[in-house]
């Protein structure tokens, strides 16, 4: 797996789309071997999948990168965290989840959720957001001329969604790295884990592990919740390049607003401009990025919970709309067992911005 930024994302996809692709082919002679050459953006993570694979990592840096020159008759498999296809999919939710807790973790983890809200039984949804101090740490040297804050949410747009959760009794837990306390998140009822109290990356992955579903804004902390087949909401997406997952995932999009000709710009332009948000010399001037609304945000968050409570009824029209965009961003032979969809009502909403 190539250097890049230390994000879990990265990690987690290329790791498990090899596990998950062993598993359909059945090999259970092979031995796995992940070169890591760099920090483990979690270290918990990384304890998980050094009980089913070989990692050669940050404290074998020099076996690491020169470990791939010198083993021959094997398959070196690399990845690729935009690639896209059918394929793919398939292999994303047929797989099984590969990693398992010890006791001592299962019991550590049931304290942890009991610390956050005195029962160790309660539903919650897990809330990952960014913020521009991550963003510039993390992403802007492998991006020097990109706008990376722009397409980031306020996360105030997301109160009105923790408040109706903690009234129907789900809870919703903060997940992410370098967030300034927000008071508004707080009294919506937002909670925040004690991370001094347990190993290193330890909440982060019993959380995903866990939790009803992932929400997440316009960031890949959902990535946490593939591990263990968690399904996850998606806010602010802002291009139908590179998605993929499982199949009972939810997106919306932010929209690009031409502030010339007064209208949004369609998918087939998103697609075809798939880091538009991040333009530095274009926004503001030629087009601007309109976020998800509070309300669009809780119309998407009510739908995965009647979703995976089995009490979503689609409509035709719903059902149409989907496979459209489905055909759009996969081809004709997009197969909906095998992909994740656009929240319903924003694409009702947004239908005129689907190819005819």
């Amino acid at each position: 797996m190539p250097l890049g930024p230390d994000k879990a994302s990265h990690f987690i996809v290329g790791v498990e789309s090899h596990l998950r692709r062993t598993q359909l082919d059945n090999r259970k002679d092979l031995t796995g071997i992940l070169i890591w050459p760099q920090k483990f953006p979690n270290e918990a993570l990384a304890t998980l999948y050094e009980r089913i694979v070989y990692v050669v990592g940050p404290k074998q840096r020099f076996f690491a990168r020169v470990l791939p020159f010198v083993i021959w008759k094997v398959d070196v498999r690399n990845y690729s965290v935009n690639e896209q296809s059918i394929a793919i999919q398939i292999i994303d939710n047929d797989g099984k989840p590969s990693v398992e807790f010890s006791k001592d973790e299962i019991r550590n983890g049931k304290e942890l959720v009991f610390d956050i809200f005195g029962d160790e039984n309660k539903s919650f949804i897990l809330f990952g957001y960014t913020s521009p101090k991550y963003r510039t740490l993390v992403d802007q040297r492998y991006h020097p001329k990109d706008n990376l804050i722009s397409a980031i949410p306020d996360p105030l747009n997301f109160v009105k969604m923790i408040k109706k959760m903690n009234g129907v009794g789900i809870g919703v837990v903060r997940q992410g790295l370098n967030l300034d306390e927000t008071t508004e998140l707080s009294q919506a009822g937002l909670t925040v884990p004690n991370y001094e109290n347990f190993a290193s990356g330890f909440p982060d992955v019993w959380l995903a592990a866990n939790c009803k579903f992932l929400l997440s804004a316009c960031t890949g902390s959902w990535w946490f919740g593939f591990p263990f087949n968690k399904p996850a909401v998606i806010t602010d997406v802002y291009t139908p390049v590179g998605i993929r997952g499982l199949k009972n995932n939810l997106l919306i999009f932010q929209l690009p607003w031409n502030l010339n000709e007064k209208k949004f710009e369609n998918f087939a332009w998103m697609t075809a401009n798939p880091r538009w948000c991040y333009s530095s010399e274009k926004l503001g001037i030629d087009y601007t990025n309109i976020k998800n609304s509070p309300e669009q945000i809780v119309d998407v968050v009510d739908e995965q919970i009647a979703r995976l409570d089995g009490t979503w009824v689609e409509t035709d029209e719903d059902e149409e709309l989907q496979k459209r965009f489905q055909r759009f961003v996969w081809g004709k032979d997009a197969d909906p067992a095998y992909l994740p969809r656009v929240g319903a009502k924003f694409l009702r909403e947004h239908q005129h911005l689907l190819p005819d």
